[in-house]
């Protein structure tokens, strides 16, 4: 495995989580670049070069990959796209890591990675981390054009028919019903979540034993039993990037 880390980023305009995005992710290849990773953001140009795209038109916001979802098109369309992107860049490189641009790496060098996880083959719980390779990006491809031509009214799939009757559709929920009928993928807690559950926070057990935090809205970690511990963020902290540098103060990495 190379020591490529990719995230995905396309500008949306007057949009809020784009606006922030640009100065998170410079900080986010410092921050991995220190850990000894080769960040690289891959953008919605790169993603057209999919050839899937021959096959589905992500414009077609009538069709299964938009029904029920509760966010915008505009919003939700990169979402498909950056699959594309982190795809066609597997399919192009070999199995490699993914990571949001809003998980900071305090603990987690390039050189023990494979030593704590293993052959780099699957995708963790919560999207933010993962791994692919090859023949699972080859599959998980061909999963999402499946559902794209799936007739509603053919009940013959009943893992597509899951999907459309909770009424959640969005790039996630088909991943996961995707991952959750593919063998060759586990769940591996790779990145932490945030969880809205009050608990208290034992720091020094925090600063022990997690590698990665996912900066968005607040600070969690889960281990491997499922256990939460969540950390509430100061008023102040207004944005993800000021989220993210108060981590590091509270854990002593600035």
């Amino acid at each position: 495995m190379k020591n490529n880390v990719i995230c995905y980023f396309s500008n949306i305009e007057n949009y809020s989580f784009s606006d922030e995005s640009f100065a998170l992710i410079e900080s986010w290849k410092e921050n991995w670049s220190e850990k000894g990773w080769n960040p690289i953001v891959l953008n919605e140009d790169y993603a057209r070069s999919n050839k899937i795209l021959e096959r589905i038109n992500l414009k077609d916001f009538g069709s299964n990959l938009y029904k029920f979802s509760a966010n915008k098109p505009h919003y939700l369309i990169q979402c498909y796209y950056k699959w594309l992107a982190y795809t066609q860049f597997i399919l192009e490189n070999g199995a490699t890591l993914w990571c949001d641009y809003d998980v900071y790496n305090r603990s987690l060098p390039f050189t023990e990675f494979e030593k704590k996880y293993g052959q780099p083959a699957r995708h963790c719980g919560s999207g933010a981390v993962g791994i692919l390779n090859e023949e699972l990006s080859k599959k998980w491809l061909n999963y999402l054009e499946a559902f794209y031509d799936y007739n509603i009214q053919d009940k013959s799939n009943k893992e597509f028919q899951k999907l459309l009757t909770n009424q959640e559709i969005s790039d996630m929920t088909i991943f996961q019903s995707f991952a959750n009928a593919e063998d060759g993928i586990s769940w591996c807690p790779l990145s932490f979540n945030f969880d809205r559950h009050p608990n208290d926070v034992d720091i020094h057990f925090i600063r022990k034993h997690w590698s990665l935090y996912h900066i968005h809205g607040g600070l969690a970690v889960h281990n491997n039993n499922k256990d939460y511990q969540s950390l509430n963020i100061p008023e102040n902290c207004t944005t993800r990037l000021s989220v993210m540098t108060y981590i590091k103060s509270l854990l002593n990495d600035t």
